[in-house]
């Protein structure tokens, strides 16, 4: 009778094991498509066996086995390889930002064009080539006071396309400061309701994978370290110069609650961000380098933000565009300085000595002086003051200016004549020409960087998928297995019953 019963249990706790295992199965079915679902699976243990070893223990041949249960649910994923996975994220990240960033730099450049800055270069030098050849001529000086009013425009409009492009990266900064304190927060929730369900007794295999994808989604923006606690809590870490480890919490999981980051516009004009427990007032001292987060209580508290979006974000503001302005300044400035100081040394067509050909201070102010505006006989063609009005070589020597050698002063930020014989390292056309090839350089860098970190990332993933995807064949096969299983522990309790039944009623007495 006991042997009967024991039975019956068995065939009992096999039917809803079997059927967990078969939820689990189409649980993964369902969610086969779900971004960021990871495959489940029941683990089978055999119950403990009956009768324990004892003194009283019965005398029976063996120990009978009570069955199966399901022990837990786990989630099928390689911990190492998240970690892997997201540490090369946070670098195709920021080559992606640079790679955009360049592709757009080119974009506002337009060369080789017909309307780069490249080609109006060679009309003005044309322009003054021919002006050489006929100075008396009020056409050919309004072409050059309209060539180069073309190029002092085109100048401007470039240096002002790159400064807006480098406000809305600025703007692009803030915007993602808030993505990442939008995904701490969530963590934050997925945390909680995390402890909550362990501490329950449960697996939340579900919030995990929703706390993963967010995780994921972090790795984008910035670089960070984690720590799954015992509770099934995250901490996230932010790299600390002061100690120099990731020792800045982001995510605090076991106390439960984000330390928000924040966005200051400083003196400079540029955003940095600040930690959010620190911020009373602007730091002391020189302005915040690209990428670090200042703890405003103590200067030399930083989190260091060294990969990922923002960082790249950072680079293309504070680096890839500053460079290009900065560049282009130079170079609007030496055209101001290195024209004006031939233009005053040649006289014009009333024999009176050249003034400023362009005024301004670079690249956002450069223009035609109002006086060759108002009046193109002004125009310092001649050389000499006796010679006009048919000397043109004054115009001569500046059309020549486009491959003379000059001299790149990097702490002035300027070309400027070479003085006492001395030969110049570069021209405007090389100059010019050796910035729109870094430039092409730079951009196919990034592209074939980001292509290869990209695959990278893509070989990751697959292996990810290969360990935590959901095969509908397999689940159908461990469908069709647990199906069978159940089938069988159904037709043990049929069983069972019908000895029951004719132990119970059949029996005479």
């Amino acid at each position: 009778m006991t042997s009967t019963f024991s039975g019956f249990s068995i065939s009992l706790r096999a039917l809803m094991s079997q059927k967990l295992m078969l939820d689990i199965a189409a649980h993964n079915v369902a969610n086969a498509s779900t971004p960021g679902f990871t495959r489940q699976r029941g683990v089978l243990e055999t119950t403990p066996p009956l009768p324990y070893p004892s003194i009283s223990s019965s005398n029976l041949v063996g120990q009978i086995g009570t069955g199966v249960d399901v022990v837990r649910v786990e989630r099928l994923r390689n911990e190492f390889l998240d970690v892997q996975r997201r540490k090369e994220i946070h670098t195709r990240g920021q080559w992606a930002i640079k790679r955009d960033t360049l592709e757009q730099i080119e974009v506002i450049f337009l060369e080789p064009t017909d309307t780069g800055l490249s080609s109006l270069l060679n009309e003005f030098w044309s322009s003054w080539q021919e002006l050489s050849k006929n100075p008396e001529s009020l056409a050919v000086r309004t072409t050059v006071k309209e060539t180069a009013a073309a190029l002092a425009d085109a100048i401007r409009h470039t240096y002002q396309q790159l400064k807006d492009l480098s406000d809305d990266i600025d703007n692009m900064i803030k915007i993602n400061v808030r993505n990442i304190n939008s995904l701490a927060t969530q963590i934050d929730r997925l945390n909680k309701q995390i402890k909550a369900a362990k501490g329950a007794g449960f697996e939340p295999n579900d919030l995990y994978d929703q706390r993963d994808k967010l995780v994921d989604e972090l790795a984008e923006l910035i670089d960070f370290k984690y720590k799954v606690n015992d509770d099934g809590t995250m901490d996230i870490y932010l790299y600390n110069e002061k100690d120099e480890s990731y020792s800045a919490r982001l995510v605090d999981g076991i106390e439960g609650h984000t330390n928000t980051l924040k966005t200051a516009d400083y003196t400079s004009g540029k955003t940095v961000i600040l930690w959010d427990s620190y911020i009373s007032a602007e730091p002391s001292g020189s302005t915040p380098a690209a990428g670090d987060v200042l703890g405003v209580s103590d200067d030399t508290d930083k989190r260091a933000i060294s990969d990922g979006k923002l960082k790249g974000l950072f680079d293309a503001r504070d680096v890839l565009l500053k460079g290009y302005m900065e560049t282009l300044n130079s170079f609007a400035l030496g055209l101001i300085n290195v024209i004006n100081e031939y233009h005053k040394n040649g006289y014009d067509l009333n024999g009176n000595a050249g003034g400023e050909f362009f005024s301004g201070t670079g690249a956002t102010d450069i223009t035609i002086s109002d006086n060759i505006e108002s009046d193109v006989s002004r125009i310092a063609a001649a050389l000499y003051s006796e010679t006009i009005p048919g000397d043109g070589s004054n115009a001569l020597r500046i059309a020549e200016l486009q491959s003379t050698r000059l001299f790149y002063d990097s702490s002035a930020g300027e070309l400027r004549l070479p003085g006492g014989g001395e030969m110049g390292n570069t021209s405007f056309e090389d100059f010019y020409n050796n910035l729109i090839s870094s430039l092409g350089v730079a951009t196919n860098e990034s592209q074939r960087m980001l292509e290869n970190q990209e695959a990278l990332v893509d070989q990751l993933n697959n292996l990810k998928e290969n360990i935590s995807g959901v095969s509908i064949d397999e689940e159908v096969a461990y469908m069709l297995q647990y199906l069978r299983a159940y089938q069988a522990a159904a037709r043990f309790m049929t069983a069972m019953d019908e000895i029951l039944d004719t132990l119970i009623n059949r029996t005479a007495v």
